[in-house]
């Protein structure tokens, strides 16, 4: 410690206590107002220098911590990703489905995120300050006129992300003064979700963008909801006649129920959903079509939504096929038919992920389908699945194909999903919970839905046969099921006698009645002695169950069970039982399990959980749980439903009897 700081502490610690003694007797001896009033002066003087080195003290002790003596860039690059992660918004009120109703008042306020940071320290405030690339991020994201301006002011000359979403509360004030500065602009997204709100956010029609100019536009997201009114004025054919709108750095663009022309050899990343999903008259002709998508020619990323015409598929190699030599990621939601006729005219690298969200082919067509159109819609995707087969085998060359799931889960509408999964160090699925979770990416993503009028179901043993038959997957390490329906058992051993290479399984929900009369008797139910089940996937050491629900009346189940086992004629066997039974019957066939892995236990009876983990333990080497709190009570759908994205199959929300429509689940991702 320096002499200054020990003559500091010694000289306060005296004349401090001192001078506070001597003041009180003043005070008390004080009788003129005037004499109250010098002191009163005296003291404000003293307190005001006291004060300013009390500030001056507590920001140089500031400096001393670790965080704040880093250098200035690497502190920048801190704030940076902390201002990524809580950006202020204005107050949420809205939602996808209408008016939010949430007990938590908390979540739905205005929220100043990262701007709070600035309350902290000096040494924070000025660092802020200085990164105007921040502010410039948020430009009229809080619901004040000065704010956003003093925002704007001190974003300085740094091109604007300009962000208006119908989730939250934008004043018309700030929206206008947001569009008075789309020429500043580097990002502009208007998300519209919600019909009534369409009008108040974005009111300027495609012909007008042709008047403006935008220099540093680099990123435009436009999402309309037009599902009514009489004209579709932002996407009509004629639009795609037009000139491009004036904007040289436009690399990104995406469009929902509008279209804006741009030079199209410019872009890295197109996406059309036409969510309306319009008549053919409203789509592009087919030869807009493929001027548009001949000149995507440096795409990195393409998504294409219910925006496809009709178009002739082909069986040879088309003369003029699109050539898409740069890109990444494809994904392609309309009908079987449009979908597989656009990709019999284009060729792509075979290291592109692919996602096929596939409606029925009726779904264009007014009214019920009939029953001939019910097994047509099985059969298209079974063709389908066989045209892409020289594509998924040519990638497979350098992207071997690690994993395979399959999904007949779903309440909204009936149909399949199956995944391809690769290695990808480091990527991530924030919506995943098994071993598909991180470093995996779907190479192969595919799911054919119906409206929920229909209810058709697609034969999955059916569907698994022909993907490992046309797709030769002999080497499949991890497989993933989610199952709603109950197959022959023969079906199911002779399928998965196909994937003896299996080492990590995935399965749903346990207890689950439907999964234990179907799937699950033929992994772990042992048979009879007279007549044992076969043992299945042989290679098999980790169990994945994603929902395990353990309750009071599954703890009084096995009581009973166990209180009756010696009875002439005992109950039929537990879903627990039956489940100890065959990781038994698995370890006596010395393919005893090394991991049973439950990513959610939910649970009213810890004490009993407690238990049933030490039952299983006596059969698996190990067992992972994750506890959560039981489930509450409801009517319908289900936790692995809301939370699964192998279960959100709403498809293309192709339009119901009488012009309905259901919720899309929007955006897709890789």
């Amino acid at each position: 410690m320096s002499d200054s700081s020990t003559t500091l502490i010694d000289f306060l610690s005296d004349v401090g206590p001192k001078r506070l003694r001597e003041v009180e007797g003043q005070v008390l001896l004080a009788h003129p107002s005037s004499a109250t009033s010098y002191l009163a002066s005296q003291l404000d003087r003293e307190t005001s220098l006291l004060d300013n080195l009390s500030r001056g003290l507590k920001s140089r002790r500031n400096e001393c911590c670790r965080l704040l003596r880093l250098p200035p860039e690497i502190l920048g690059e801190i704030l940076a990703i902390v201002s990524a992660n809580d950006p202020p918004h204005s107050a949420r009120v809205l939602n996808s489905h209408g008016l939010r109703r949430t007990e938590n008042k908390k979540e739905d306020a205005a929220h100043l995120g990262w701007i709070t940071l600035g309350h902290v320290c000096r040494r924070l405030r000025e660092q802020l300050l200085s990164l105007r690339a921040l502010w410039a991020a948020i430009a009229f994201s809080l619901p004040f006129i000065n704010t956003a301006k003093e925002i704007h002011r001190r974003a300085g000359d740094v091109p604007l992300v300009i962000s208006l979403n119908d989730g939250y509360h934008t004043p018309t004030t700030i929206a206008e003064l947001a569009q008075k500065h789309f020429k500043d602009a580097r990002i502009i997204t208007i998300g519209d979700t919600v019909s009534q709100l369409s009008s108040f956010f974005w009111n300027i029609s495609p012909k007008d963008l042709q008047h403006h100019s935008f220099p540093f536009l680099e990123e435009l997201t436009l999402k309309m909801l037009e599902r009514s009114g009489p004209t579709q004025v932002h996407m009509k054919p004629e639009l795609y006649t037009f000139p491009p709108i004036n904007a040289p750095r436009l690399r990104r663009l995406t469009l929902q129920d509008y279209f804006v022309p741009c030079i199209p050899e410019n872009l890295t990343s197109f996406e059309l959903f036409y969510l309306s999903h319009p008549s053919d008259d409203a789509l592009p002709t087919s030869t807009q079509f493929w001027d548009l998508l001949n000149g995507l020619s440096n795409l990195r990323r393409l998504s294409l939504e219910a925006c496809i015409p009709e178009i002739t598929l082909t069986a040879n190699e088309p003369a003029a096929a699109v050539q898409f030599m740069h890109l990444e990621e494809l994904r392609i939601a309309d009908t079987i038919d449009r979908a597989r006729a656009l990709w019999s005219h284009i060729r792509i690298p075979s290291t592109v992920d692919i996602e096929f969200r596939l409606g029925a082919t009726w779904g264009r067509v007014p009214g019920s389908p009939g029953p001939e159109d019910l097994t047509i819609h099985e059969t298209s995707l079974f063709r389908f699945i066989t045209a892409l087969a020289p594509h998924v085998r040519a990638a497979t060359a350098t992207r071997p194909i690690h994993g395979l799931g399959v999904y007949d889960d779903f309440q909204d509408g009936d149909g399949a999903r199956f995944v391809l999964a690769t290695h990808s160090p480091g990527a991530h699925f924030q919506d995943e919970c098994g071993p598909f979770a991180r470093d995996t990416v779907f190479m192969l993503s595919m799911s054919l839905s119906s409206p929920a009028s229909t209810y058709v179901h697609i034969d999955m043993i059916d569907m698994l046969h022909r993907v490992i038959t046309d797709y030769s997957l002999d080497a499949i390490e991890v497989f993933e099921i989610i199952n709603s329906r109950s197959y022959e058992e023969s079906r199911v051993i002779e399928i998965l006698q196909s994937l003896s290479t299996v080492h990590t399984l995935v399965m749903d929900a346990f207890p689950d009645l439907t999964q234990v009369l179907g799937i699950w008797n033929v992994f772990f139910f042992p048979g009879s002695p007279d007549d044992p089940h076969p043992l299945v996937l042989p290679n098999l050491h980790t169990l994945w169950v994603l929902e395990v629900t353990y309750l009071k009346e599954d703890a009084e189940e096995e009581d009973l069970a166990q209180a009756e086992s010696d009875e002439l004629e005992p109950a039929g066997p537990t879903p627990w039982s039956q489940l100890l039974d065959g990781l038994a019957f698995r370890s006596a066939r010395n393919a005893r399990l090394q991991r049973f892995v439950a990513a959610s236990w939910s649970t009213d009876e810890p004490d009993a959980s407690k238990k049933m983990i030490a039952r299983l333990q006596e059969h698996v080497d190990s067992v992972e749980v994750t506890f959560i709190p039981p489930p509450r009570r409801s009517t319908g759908g289900g936790p692995y439903f809301l939370n699964h994205p192998g279960a959100m199959l709403n498809g293309l929300n192709l339009p119901l009897p009488g012009g309905q429509h259901l919720p899309f689940p929007m955006p897709f991702g890789f």
